[in-house]
């Protein structure tokens, strides 16, 4: 797995160039704060080499988002090999190629401004409401009359609270939802439900959506009913969102720094992410700022800059 460490020397020593400068160099941080924190934990931990402390340190921060990752995917039947890892956050697209290695992906998607891509996504998400009740029974043994009275009623909530929120009734969404599981299990799988539906429909669902995420299904077990969820939902205009013209020659990097890539120091092409050219491709080992994001183009991989400001890096 290649790592990086985004280091250069100064007249200090060696000192981190993303804690030197941030926000696509509009702010200065102090470096000598970072090295005096770099060697008070490397006498603490008995590393004499900064360089493969700082190594360390992201290899740590790398294998504990790999496991993120391998609960949302493999643990739940997918194989990440056949996704694109998408990066968001200040720091996603400085650690996504190696996260991306250690789980066999060879596709990496870092999104224009990916650094505030969590708070536009929330600016632009739908609105909706989910509510729950508990019924913990065979579903052989539910009350059709007991489900029905509990869906209901969170269905009304669910229109009282989009109501206050100024939606008109014939924009709401509804939709129900049966959290249901193997008796002696702990964790559960969401069945779509219909109001019309009969319970056999139900558990033959889940049979179904059970053999879909791991594999097989026992229909001779008990299938047990745990949650009854209504979902209130309703859609919002989104914003149009225009991406730059961006014209001129072959992308050019504005400086070459040292950097600590897999155990040895490169001279590595920094590049501002506004000032690529349209449908521009670099070729790692390189580093592209912007005032929200760093992203890190390991050695072995390229970055593509599509016609909406996104960077596509694939491996080579």
């Amino acid at each position: 797995m290649a790592l990086a460490s985004l280091i250069t020397p100064t007249d200090q020593g060696i000192a981190s160039r993303s804690l030197g400068k941030a926000a696509g160099g509009s702010m200065t941080l102090d470096r000598n704060a970072a090295m005096r924190a770099l060697e008070k934990l490397a006498v603490e931990v008995g590393v004499t080499d900064h360089l493969r402390l700082a190594d360390g340190v992201i290899r740590i921060a790398v294998n504990n988002m790999c496991g993120g990752v391998r609960t949302l995917s493999v643990e739940r039947g997918h194989d990440p090999r056949e996704f694109t890892l998408v990066a968001l956050g200040g720091a996603g697209a400085m650690h996504a190629i190696p996260i991306a290695e250690e789980l066999a992906i060879s596709s990496v998607l870092v999104p224009a401004n990916a650094g505030t891509g969590s708070a536009f996504g929330l600016l632009c998400t739908d609105l909706q409401h989910d509510y729950v009740r508990t019924y913990v029974t065979p579903i052989r043994s539910a009350d059709p009359a007991r489900i029905r009275s509990l869906l209901d009623d969170m269905e009304q909530q669910g229109r009282r609270a989009l109501t206050s929120e100024g939606i008109a009734s014939q924009d709401m969404a509804l939709a129900y939802v049966a959290n249901l599981r193997y008796a002696g299990q702990s964790w559960q799988i969401n069945v779509a439900i219909t109001l019309g539906g009969s319970l056999e429909d139900t558990e033959a669902a889940f049979h179904r959506a059970y053999h879909g995420v791991y594999g097989y299904s026992r229909t001779d077990m008990v299938v047990e009913l745990v949650y009854l969820r209504v979902l209130a939902s309703a859609k919002i205009a989104k914003p149009q969102v225009m991406s730059p013209a961006r014209a001129g020659a072959g992308a050019r990097p504005f400086e070459r720094l040292p950097v600590y890539f897999d155990g040895r120091l490169s001279d590595t092409p920094i590049y501002r992410h506004e000032d690529l050219p349209a449908e521009a491709c670099i070729v790692g080992p390189a580093i592209i700022e912007e005032r929200g994001t760093t992203t890190v183009v390991f050695a072995g991989w390229t970055a593509a800059l599509d016609s909406a400001g996104n960077l596509r890096m694939r491996k080579q």
